[in-house]
């Protein structure tokens, strides 16, 4: 058990580092119909074409990426220690989840979709202009899960 949570942690420290992408390709120039700011009209001098900014995805937060880490791992651990505890014969407790429990493919994919979908609604959030939201949505989620694994770490421990 000890193994298992080190590896965790390990895991969930590494993803915790900042990371910085660079990008080192040569910028290609500007097309004149890609231009960001006010041309000139041409020489006929019909006045200002304004031309849009071009459509620019918002950089991530240096605290996102490790979220969604987290949660992904926080959720497979979930899986792990609620089919072990269950093999063990404990009981699973949340009347919407023990159904699913039964079958250890259907909660595995059923923990996948949770994931997923957490994952989704926040990158909606952040690409949406949220960014804060986007990050409260991930802390809680991660913070809820936290509690789960912390409980299912203690029935394991006492099932065995």
């Amino acid at each position: 058990m000890y193994r298992l949570w080190i590896v965790l942690v390990l895991m969930t420290s590494g993803f915790a580092l900042p990371l910085r992408a660079t990008d080192d390709r040569p910028s290609a120039p500007i097309a004149a119909s890609e231009s960001t700011a006010a041309d000139p009209a041409p020489a006929s001098g019909a006045g200002l074409a304004m031309f849009p900014r071009p459509a620019v995805e918002p950089s991530r937060s240096r605290a996102l990426v490790p979220m969604y880490a987290g949660t992904i791992g926080l959720q497979a651990y979930d899986a792990y220690s609620t089919l072990a505890a269950i093999r063990a014969h404990a009981v699973e407790m949340n009347p919407v989840v023990a159904p699913i429990a039964r079958n250890p493919a259907a909660f595995i994919a059923a923990k996948a979709i949770v994931s997923t979908v957490t994952l989704a609604m926040s990158e909606r959030l952040w690409r949406d202009g949220h960014r804060g939201r986007a990050l409260v949505l991930m802390a809680v989620s991660n913070g809820l899960m936290a509690a789960v694994a912390a409980r299912n770490a203690s029935v394991l421990r006492s099932s065995r």
